[in-house]
């Protein structure tokens, strides 16, 4: 067990829930730098390291990129919107609907997208909304 894994159920009964999220990245950054390396690439974040962490209920190796947290299906995303679409040439109203940390941060930084995320609970989303009763018009939003 790591030292990390040791002190996290104490980290997360001491720091209040709106940092739990701060706090993620700055264990992700640091953790980062020392896994630098140039055997993997994240699209998403553009980091080099020597390997990913392990991610999932039956752990898969080299999974989540140890800066952006990204796992496989975030970095696929990632390289079919980038390479078949037109999400970062054409101006755009883009509807996230349980948004991906990884993702959003990057979205949001897009000057031709006029960005919103929503979901229920997360305290990522921009807006609380029932996607069962969505508030917009389909019809002005890509989804």
């Amino acid at each position: 067990m790591s030292v990390f894994a040791s002190i996290k159920p104490i980290a997360k009964k001491v720091i209040p829930v709106k940092y739990h999220h701060t706090f993620r990245v700055i264990h992700r950054w640091g953790i980062s730098t020392l896994l630098y390396g140039y055997r993997f690439t994240c699209p998403i974040c553009g980091g080099h390291f020597r390997k990913f962490h392990l991610f999932g209920v039956k752990p898969r190796p080299n999974a989540q990129c140890p800066r952006c947290g990204s796992l496989e299906r975030h970095r696929l995303l990632w390289l079919y919107l980038r390479d078949k679409t037109n999400l970062f040439v054409d101006n755009l109203k883009l509807l996230d609907i349980a948004p991906m940390d990884c993702l959003q941060r990057k979205f949001r930084a897009m000057p031709n997208i006029d960005y919103i995320s929503v979901d229920l609970e997360s305290p990522l989303a921009m807006v609380k909304m029932d996607i069962t009763d969505m508030q917009f018009q389909a019809t002005n939003l890509i989804v």
